[in-house]
């Protein structure tokens, strides 16, 4: 029954056309409180996502950064964006192919904290980059 339930997958993504967009299965990369320092965790999905730019030249790779609400430093966003990507940067991906947006806390990934919360637990789930690779 695996094996039918595969072949059936298998069958349907090589017949089935590719979307605009696709979201990376390789994970979020996150940010430590008030830093735009990548962890080894965070640099390991940049670098899976450079080798699939790699063999995919026809792509592009969009990036939405994202912060907590309660974080002061509004250029967090920006800073944490930049980093990632001068990563790829300096991993073989042109510049050209790197699409950056910044959504500050207009869009987090899970709901901001109350102001009552912890500002350093708070808005851990929203201190991360998404990856989008863009097909052509």
């Amino acid at each position: 029954m695996k094996v039918l339930t595969l072949l059936i997958v298998w069958i349907m993504l090589i017949t089935t056309p590719l979307t605009a967009f696709a979201d990376f299965g390789f994970g979020i990369p996150g940010f430590t409180f008030n830093s735009a320092a990548l962890d080894d965790r965070s640099k390991a999905i940049l670098v899976d996502a450079a080798d699939t730019l790699k063999r995919h030249p026809e792509y592009k790779l969009r990036i939405y950064g994202s912060r907590g609400q309660l974080e002061s430093d509004t250029s967090i966003s920006q800073r944490r964006l930049r980093s990632a990507q001068m990563f790829l940067i300096d991993n073989g991906v042109p510049e050209t192919r790197i699409l950056m947006e910044d959504r500050g806390a207009s869009a987090p990934l899970q709901p901001n904290c109350a102001q009552a919360d912890s500002r350093e637990e708070c808005d851990k789930h929203n201190r991360n980059i998404q990856l989008q690779l863009v097909a052509p």
